[in-house]
């Protein structure tokens, strides 16, 4: 009963939502559906690329400081660049969730 009003709720939701925000939430549903697996599959990759495209960012503001930029110009970087940073360790973290959570049910379903 429960499930078939949340699905009926979803669906009228659905129905009073434009087509842009529609495109923004749909992913969000999908990605409940997806598997421990699947979901450590997508943010082992995805964690590490911005890692190291925050490190290098990191880098780039260091550089900006030692050229004698502007503080306001090497500062916006450095905090961008830390952001994109703990993203990525955000990320590569919940990969490493996933991936424990995978093997709790691989094990707990051979036994």
């Amino acid at each position: 009963m429960r499930k078939q009003k949340a699905e009926r709720y979803v669906l009228i939701t659905a129905q009073k939502l434009n087509r842009r925000a529609w495109l923004i939430i749909t992913p969000l549903f999908l990605f409940y559906s997806m598997t421990h697996k699947s979901k450590w599959l997508i943010f082992a990759p995805l964690g590490l690329a911005t890692i190291g495209a925050g490190a290098s960012m990191v880098h780039w503001a260091g550089s900006l400081k030692d050229q004698r930029q502007p503080v306001s110009k090497w500062l916006a970087a450095g905090t961008v660049a830390l952001v994109v940073l703990n993203s990525g360790l955000s990320l590569f973290g919940r990969s490493i969730v996933e991936k424990v959570l995978h093997e709790v049910r691989e094990n707990t379903s051979t036994e």
